[in-house]
């Protein structure tokens, strides 16, 4: 991986996370949705859009034509190690589909130990007659939310309907609800995060 421009402050910022794009991504288009969900959990939002993170392709991503997740975290976290970025969190946002070693594809991915997370929006902006924009968006806040709770200590939720539910499908995210269930509520304020 490489980077273009990116600079960050010399002080620690523990409420703060920074919001990436991977490769030639625009976070414009979902730039309230990735906020929203920042904001969930009380966290700044710092869009570095300026940041050009990429990689090259193994050759298990070039024959599936995906973006291994693991991977790509491993990637991000070395490149802000060497640029000092001292944001809490960090979520990397790529409109290339995405796999881990245990699915064939996921819809984002998070290492809290390495406070980083990736999120895909290829499988939530599929287009199709049924799809509005503002349910693409609402998917978008959804997940990069589902990922910053598991940046923030939040395993999956048995709830259907809570935010930290795992979902298979992108009808199980529509189904999901865009907050936390009371329970996670719960372990959120008893871990003071």
């Amino acid at each position: 991986m490489s980077e273009k421009s990116f600079t960050a402050s010399s002080k620690p910022r523990s409420r703060e996370i920074a919001i990436l794009p991977f490769e030639t991504y625009d976070l414009s288009e979902f730039r309230d949705s990735l906020e929203a969900a920042a904001v969930m959990y009380g966290l700044e939002p710092n869009f570095a859009s300026d940041a050009y993170l990429t990689s090259d392709f193994s050759n298990a991503e070039t024959q599936r034509k995906q973006r291994d997740a693991v991977r790509v975290i491993l990637s991000v976290k070395n490149i802000l190690r060497a640029t000092g970025e001292k944001s809490r969190y960090a979520l990397v946002v790529t409109k290339l589909d995405l796999f881990s070693s245990k699915s064939n594809f996921v819809f984002g991915l998070a290492n809290r130990d390495l406070g980083v997370g990736i999120l895909s929006t290829a499988r939530l902006t599929e287009w199709s007659e049924e799809v509005t924009p503002s349910q693409m968006k609402e998917r978008v806040l959804k997940e990069a939310a589902h990922e910053i709770g598991h940046l923030g200590g939040l395993a999956h939720c048995e709830y259907g309907t809570c935010l930290m539910a795992y979902s298979e499908t992108v009808e199980m995210v529509d189904q999901k609800l865009p907050i936390l269930c009371d329970n996670c509520k719960r372990k959120l304020r008893s871990d003071g995060r």
